[in-house]
């Protein structure tokens, strides 16, 4: 569960403050409250969470994760297992976002 900041709180109490008919109108703005925050924070490439890619050659490329910190990604990808006998290459980087063409 991703840690809750400041400007989330916020733009939740902000949320909840105006006038809603019932209360599941105000949990959806709660909700789109957060979700907008959260967006606009994983938009920046430098907050972008971490994954192990992996690969036994020859074959598919599996991903792991996502993770938080770098550390952690580090941490699980000392635990993997190649799938087969092959060795397995595997590598930890910041999730990127691809554009479509």
């Amino acid at each position: 569960m991703p840690r809750v900041k400041k400007a989330e709180r916020e733009a939740v109490a902000a949320a909840l403050q105006q006038d809603h008919d019932n209360v599941d109108e105000a949990a959806e703005a709660a909700i789109h409250a957060v979700d907008e925050q959260r967006t606009e924070f994983l938009s920046k490439p430098g907050n972008r969470p971490f994954v192990i890619l992996a690969q036994a050659q020859p074959g598919m490329v599996y991903s792991f994760g996502p993770y938080a910190t770098e550390a952690q990604a580090k941490r699980a990808l000392k635990g993997l297992v190649s799938p087969g006998p092959e060795p397995m290459m595997a590598r930890v980087q910041r999730l990127v976002e691809v554009q479509d063409a």
